[in-house]
């Protein structure tokens, strides 16, 4: 069947066209179009005119759904094509971080190499020289005259603030602090450190007049090291100065005696923190080194101890 029912929709009567189709004769067709009322055939042609309408808005929304279709369709087209050129750059930028870290770890591998060289090792055993030398000078100049030694006193009047003279130690100190362990904080030049009160000599009387070193004897002092702070940050520096100053770092810490240090390196891409290791494997002064506990910064730090 080709009918098509639409319901609510008015119809209309088909007869003449139906008996024209079916050529019934002409005078009989004109009469009844006589007897027709003008006001049915105008409705007639209403209807065609409606029915018309009514296919042509079908049509042209077919057309609109049409074209809704083909425009989701390049929508979808074009994101799809964003996500490839974005994950493209990402390959790229992926491939280029990949590229500097290579190169970044290729300088500082030659540039590690060039310090385990025969100018660093010369470097190495004049630092170990002299701090050998400086240690013998210092505790001839330090040591106190064999006269001045006295027996310690049976009981000694100490409080914060009074001037000492210590055992083995030349230059008059100054208590700090009593502690409620029976040691004594004391400071002594430049440097700070709790001792039994049996190293106390004597108590030096405030008007006294320090002793003075002998003629033609001076003592320049070693590197000021605050026992409070032994730990050196390299963090944001490129590995070239950042081994530069850990070295430096660490004669430092050698001259003034220092058995214990930290050095802070950070996480980062490891560059730093292999660069340091491959310096401290290869230093006179370290006797060994490991990674810091959580509470000293975990991963990001390395515990250095240097030799006696």
């Amino acid at each position: 069947p080709t009918y098509e029912l639409r319901l609510g929709v008015p119809g209309k009567s088909a007869g003449l066209d139906i008996a024209t189709r079916l050529e019934l004769p002409e005078p009989l067709l004109a009469h009844a179009r006589q007897v027709l009322p003008r006001l049915q055939a105008d409705f007639q042609e209403l209807l065609a005119e409606l029915h018309r309408q009514v296919e042509e808005n079908a049509r042209r929304k077919q057309e609109m759904e049409e074209a809704a279709r083909q425009f989701a369709l390049r929508e979808s087209e074009l994101e799809r094509d964003a996500l490839r050129r974005e994950q493209q750059r990402q390959r790229e930028w992926e491939k280029k971080s990949e590229s500097l870290v290579g190169a970044f770890e290729a300088r500082a591998q030659a540039m590690l190499q060039s310090l385990a060289g025969k100018a660093a090792e010369q470097a190495q055993r004049l630092i170990a020289k002299t701090r050998r030398e400086f240690r013998e000078e210092a505790v001839e100049v330090m040591a106190p005259p064999p006269e001045t030694a006295k027996a310690v006193p049976a009981a000694l009047t100490l409080e914060e603030g009074a001037k000492v003279r210590l055992r083995d130690v030349r230059e008059i100190a100054t208590v700090r602090r009593l502690l409620k362990s029976g040691l004594i904080e004391v400071e002594a030049g430049f440097l700070k450190m709790q001792i039994p009160r049996e190293d106390i000599v004597e108590v030096v009387p405030p008007n006294a007049v320090p002793a003075k070193l002998p003629r033609n004897v001076n003592l320049d002092a070693g590197p000021r090291w605050d026992v409070s702070y032994r730990e050196l940050n390299v963090i944001g520096q490129r590995a070239e100065e950042a081994i530069e100053q850990v070295d430096k770092f660490l004669d430092s810490a050698a001259l003034a005696s220092i058995n214990r240090v930290r050095i802070i390196h950070g996480h980062g891409m490891g560059i730093l923190k292999k660069a340091v290791s491959e310096l401290l494997g290869v230093n006179p002064h370290v006797s060994r080194f490991y990674p810091a506990t959580q509470a000293e910064g975990g991963a990001g730090a390395t515990i250095v101890e240097l030799r006696e």
